[in-house]
């Protein structure tokens, strides 16, 4: 039985979608769309596919980085994990897909829940750092406009408050004493959670290892690069790599609330603004975000599926009831 909470998600997901499409659509023509689009050579678009399916294998890389000690998930097993993670988040709104990389390594792994968010914690930590890798060279290499400077100012302000907060948690909530002294059931059992939290952010801790995950983060958004590079190759575009650079840093920004489904509309939408301000046409600047958007999820889709029929994961059967609850029929 599906729930209403969960139909109006769907519901208000769909809403956003049609609206930007048809924002997006009610602009260009569609004959000059599909000729902009027969335009697009495969043998770049595939190249470009290729380098969004290696964004996996770093990414599993560092999720293998983040695992505590006592965590024994080998590799080939974490690369499973994260393609069906990757696949539900660019399918599913709302963070779903995150609540499902709880679950598998929580639950399925033998990890726990509380270590698995602990790992998710540090993950998104890194992503957070991915970005202002992006952000530091576009600045650095080209004009903004005033808008987009603020923008990536808050986000910088955002990223580096979250770092010192957790690093915080990470040096000082691991052997906190204050479970010892409540005497409320809800408090002792939150201030617990909170302890063993903290005390898994052993990345966190070691500055080592927190210089690797942080570069692997950096790669993972050098290939995102690479792969829009690869597009702008396959329309001819005289687009260099730093404005390949400005085009993942500025989709980064737009599609970082999952509002619809596979991201779909959002991404196109901003796509197509992000084109318009580099001097493209409408109905090319439409195109070139329908084919990146098709490279950037397709690979993680496909991948995924595969991953999830080899680990027994029915996805079909994914039942997200919540930002942080996933139940899931086996």
């Amino acid at each position: 039985m599906i729930s209403m909470r969960r139909l109006l998600k769907v519901g208000f997901a769909l809403f956003i979608t049609g609206l930007i499409f048809y924002a997006c659509l009610s602009q260009v023509n569609i004959h000059e769309l599909g000729v902009a689009l027969g335009r697009a050579k495969l043998g770049w678009i595939v190249i470009g596919a290729l380098c969004s399916f290696g964004i996996l294998f770093v990414a599993s890389m560092q999720l293998k980085l983040l695992l505590p000690r006592f965590g024994q998930v080998l590799y080939p097993k974490m690369f499973q994990i994260v393609a069906v993670f990757s696949m539900v988040i660019n399918l599913v709104p709302f963070w779903g897909g995150h609540a499902l990389l709880i679950y598998l390594l929580g639950k399925k792994e033998k990890i726990g829940k509380t270590v698995a968010l602990s790992m998710l914690t540090m993950e998104q930590m890194a992503e957070g750092f991915g970005k202002v890798f992006l952000f530091l060279v576009v600045t650095l290499t080209m004009p903004l406009p005033i808008w987009l400077k603020k923008s990536m100012d808050v986000f910088l302000a955002a990223i580096l408050l979250a770092y010192v907060v957790l690093l915080l948690s990470a040096l000082f909530l691991k052997k906190s004493k204050w479970v010892e002294h409540s005497h409320r059931p809800w408090v002792s059992y939150f201030l617990k959670f909170v302890n063993k939290w903290a005390a898994n952010l052993h990345v966190l801790r070691d500055w080592k290892k927190s210089l690797a995950s942080f570069s692997l983060a950096a790669s993972m958004k050098f290939l995102e690069v690479l792969a829009v590079y690869c597009v702008h190759q396959s329309f001819d575009l005289n687009f260099t790599l730093v404005q390949a650079f400005f085009v993942v840093a500025v989709l980064g920004i737009a599609i970082a609330l999952p509002l619809t489904p596979g991201r779909v509309g959002i991404f196109e939408g901003s796509a197509l603004l992000i084109y318009q301000y580099l001097g493209l046409p409408t109905s090319e600047a439409l195109g070139l975000g329908l084919i990146l958007h098709a490279v950037h999820t397709l690979p993680a889709v496909i991948t995924g599926y595969i991953c999830s029929l080899l680990m027994g994961v029915p996805i079909k059967q994914l039942d997200i009831n919540s930002d942080l609850s996933v139940q899931t029929a086996y």
